[in-house]
């Protein structure tokens, strides 16, 4: 992102305050429930970001199970293959770490497939709170273990 433009607006929701950015293109980059550190290469402009919100609304309301917006995904190829694989999982369902890594073809990945989870920008939209531990536990979650065992009960998951 050298010398970017990000458009940035909030959300208030039951988890709190959700941060939004998106690039020029319009695609989502960053949803999270922290704000973006200041960094020299990108300058952050408040828009209304009236469709995300949207969105994000009808999924609070139980009206909308998949997000129809565009985003753009930075990470490594491995943290790329995880993230897509969250992805897939239906809204209400949950898979495990073990599974994420099984499904990318890394079995032995568990632990990094929990980081490469952690480290997801887009928080609702790649549904990481949908994956729990093979005990069936909620495990971690970048914006608190009770925010993830909110979502999972608006879903209606079993875990």
């Amino acid at each position: 992102m050298k010398n970017e433009i990000l458009y940035s607006d909030t959300y208030a929701s039951p988890m709190g305050t959700l941060f939004i950015y998106t690039n020029d293109s319009g695609e989502v980059i960053v949803l999270d429930t922290v704000p973006l550190q200041p960094e020299s290469n990108y300058t952050v402009e408040k828009q209304n970001l009236g469709l995300i919100k949207e969105q994000l609304e009808g999924y609070f309301k139980k009206r909308l199970t998949v997000f129809q917006v565009q985003f753009k995904l930075a990470g490594t190829p491995f943290q790329l293959a995880v993230w897509k694989a969250v992805a897939a999982v239906p809204y209400g369902t949950t898979t495990t770490y073990q599974g994420i890594a099984a499904a990318i073809g890394k079995p032995a990945a568990v632990r990094a497939v929990g980081n490469a989870v952690g480290a997801n920008p887009l928080l609702l939209i790649i549904p990481c709170h949908r994956v729990i531990t093979s005990a069936g536990a909620p495990g971690g979650y970048r914006a608190g273990k009770e925010n993830k065992e909110f979502l999972l009960k608006l879903e209606g998951a079993k875990f």
